[in-house]
Order: structure tokens, then sequence, then C-alpha cells
């Protein structure tokens, strides 16, 4: 199973509606990869971790 690290975003942590713009890199990049990972896993076309 794939572990991938989502860092603490102060703007996620409000609570409010996320605006893309206002999310940190670090965490665009690492929701990026859960998304690619799930979509993977989801259409079989990856194999898991």
């Amino acid at each position: 199973m794939t572990v991938i690290h989502l860092p603490y975003d102060p703007h996620l942590a409000r609570g409010t509606a996320i605006e893309p713009g206002k999310v940190g890199a670090a965490t665009r990049a690492a929701a990026s990869l859960i998304a690619g990972d799930v979509f993977a896993r989801a259409t079989g076309s990856g194999a898991p971790a």
C-alpha cells in the first residue's frame, strides 16, 4: 500500500471553502500524487505498492 504524506497547510486547516490558489505548493503536489494513485487503482492501470 502506498503512503503519501499530505503536509500541513494553513489554508486547509481553516476549514473553509478551498481556494486552490491559496493551497501551498507541497500540499498541491502531494494531493496530485494521491489523486493519481486513486485513479490508477480505480482503473486498474496501476499496481498497488
